[in-house]
């Protein structure tokens, strides 16, 4: 679920329903399946997180902690889980053309410009990268299956696409005040 908004002009629910259905969704599947996967002494869990989970972008507050939330907590369970020869995986990917992006919440027009150019700038660019990642859905679906029959051990993180692997591998590579300015130019520039 994504929810596209500035800090100020958040609504409650919307925060909620973001937090419930991408984070607590995550973790109760977890749960419910720890346990099969205990009796029979093995499994991979698999959750999907998002470029999001490693770099932030502008307007992701909301969409960005959850992800980053992912991230955390599924590392955090491997070190648990180990034990019982459970793997974690998780699986960083950019825009794919979906439905996704159609379904996103955003906030309202509003009277301060600077929020309505930056949600246009934004939607802008995020409907380009979403159009020129055509091929990116069979991709993943080759890496998902490819973690499913291939389990490591412990936690690992994949990052399919070139976005996904463009924009950690920048942000590693420049460091955050580095990235941060590439980031503001590209959407913050006039």
């Amino acid at each position: 679920m994504g929810y596209r908004s500035f800090v100020e002009l958040a609504e409650d629910n919307k925060i909620e329903a973001i937090t419930k259905v991408n984070w607590l969704g995550v973790v109760k599947m977890c749960r419910a399946f720890i346990p099969h996967f205990r009796a029979q002494k093995k499994g991979q869990f698999i959750n999907i997180s998002s470029i999001a989970g490693s770099v932030n972008l502008p307007l992701g507050n909301f969409y960005h902690s959850t992800k980053h939330a992912v991230e955390s907590f599924s590392e955090c369970m491997a070190y648990e889980l180990r034990p019982f020869n459970i793997a974690v995986a998780t699986v960083q990917f950019g825009n794919i053309p979906s439905n996704f992006q159609k379904n996103v919440k955003k906030s309202e027009t509003t009277e301060i410009d600077s929020y309505n150019n930056m949600m246009k700038k934004v939607d802008a660019i995020v409907q380009k990268k979403t159009e020129d990642n055509q091929e990116l859905l069979t991709v993943i679906l080759d890496k998902l299956y490819h973690i499913a029959e291939n389990p490591s051990k412990g936690f690992k993180k994949y990052a399919v696409g070139f976005d996904a692997h463009f924009m950690i591998s920048l942000r590693r590579i420049v460091g955050y005040r580095i990235f941060n300015f590439i980031i503001r130019n590209a959407i913050l520039k006039k």
